[in-house]
């Protein structure tokens, strides 16, 4: 269970970025971030995001229902943060960026919620387990990659190198 928490945490901490990564700029009065309130919004939201998946600490049980509420309070955390991700206006130069990682937000709480509902209809947990960490690993590839383009090197989540599958570009 030290792996699902810690790559719970990775995913928290790698959404947490994407959700800062939509900062304002204020050089041209349209509510944007300059990239340097945009940086230090992503790494707060990051900050935040370590805080709460530590406050619901580990799974609460040896069961496939404790797994299942687990899940279900991380997919929470992300769905909040993946809210505060959206309300936020990136500056011109990193509007690409921020505008590719919103979809793997998506994704992730996606996951999240589909490892969850496994856990909770039956499915083999080690499978189930097996197959959100791969998925997971593959979102967090691709948002590492943004998140070293945005310059925010603090809010990059832990790959989980037990996942082989998922180590390859997706």
């Amino acid at each position: 269970m030290r792996r699902v928490r810690r790559l719970i945490i990775a995913a928290l901490l790698g959404g947490a970025v994407a959700l800062g990564a939509c900062g304002d700029d204020g050089d041209d009065g349209g509510g944007r971030l300059s990239a340097a309130q945009y940086r230090a919004q992503l790494t707060r939201l990051c900050e935040e995001s370590e805080r709460q998946a530590t406050q619901i600490g580990g799974v609460k049980g040896a069961n496939a229902s404790a797994l299942a509420d687990y899940f279900d309070k991380i997919a929470a955390v992300q769905t909040r943060r993946r809210a505060q991700f959206e309300a936020l206006r990136p500056p011109r130069d990193l509007h690409d960026e921020h505008t590719r990682i919103a979809p793997l937000l998506v994704e992730e709480i996606a996951s999240i919620k589909q490892a969850a509902t496994s856990f909770r209809t039956g499915s083999d947990p080690v499978s189930t387990y097996e197959t959100f960490k791969t998925s997971q690993n593959r979102v967090l590839l691709r948002q590492i990659k943004l998140l070293n383009k945005i310059k925010v090197p603090r809010c990059r989540g832990e790959v989980d190198a037990s996942a082989g599958a998922a180590q390859g570009p997706s």
